[in-house]
């Protein structure tokens, strides 16, 4: 509805534009000093009022087609953009989610070596007190 109540605006407001603008150049064109009389002024009349309100359509529908056109380009680059701002985003989110592997990854090996080095100790300390042991009993 508001689309269409928008559109309605602005073709009132452009025939109205072209009314006076037509009105003011058929004016402008048709002063003469001497009034020319015609055979039926009535039916020349007519027909020159449909002229012009024929000329005023096909403007306004030229104009609204112009105005769709541009709309529709603005629609293409805003979806454009906003395609382009997602895959940006995307792609830092990737790069994040990575670096946070990375991190979990190295410290999960670091605790695998202290894990390692705690071990290798205390077999070594064990060996030692089985050697003591063994020594001992000898």
């Amino acid at each position: 509805t508001t689309i269409h109540g928008s559109r309605a605006a602005v073709v009132s407001q452009l025939a109205a534009s072209l009314q006076r603008t037509s009105v003011r150049s058929s004016l402008a064109q048709s002063s003469s000093p001497l009034p020319t009389r015609r055979a039926n002024p009535e039916a020349t009349d007519a027909g020159d009022v449909a002229d012009k309100v024929a000329q005023l359509q096909d403007l306004v529908r030229a104009r609204l087609r112009a105005f769709e056109e541009e709309q529709e380009q603005r629609w293409a680059r805003l979806q454009r953009a906003l395609s382009e701002q997602a895959a940006t985003t995307r792609a830092a989110g990737d790069r994040s989610l990575l670096q946070q592997l990375d991190e979990s990854l190295a410290r999960v090996r670091q605790e695998i070596r202290d894990v390692a080095a705690k071990s290798a100790e205390d077999v070594r300390a064990e060996v030692s007190s089985m050697k003591e042991a063994l020594q001992q009993q000898h």
